[in-house]
């Protein structure tokens, strides 16, 4: 288990990822990552796809 922190960056609401979560998704500063609801057990968080863009 990974524990993901919740700040404050401004006027805006940020999260910070240990090094090996990134690591884990290949993701660097500026990437998008997606939280999409898992069925009946909470969430999952996955890179940006296409197919999730509207």
């Amino acid at each position: 288990m990974h524990r993901l922190y919740i700040i404050s960056m401004g006027e805006a609401t940020g999260m910070i990822l240990p090094d090996d979560v990134m690591a884990r998704f290949g993701a660097s500063k500026g990437d998008t990552l997606c939280v999409i609801e898992a069925s009946g057990c909470g969430y999952r968080l996955t890179m940006k796809s296409r197919s999730l863009e509207v």
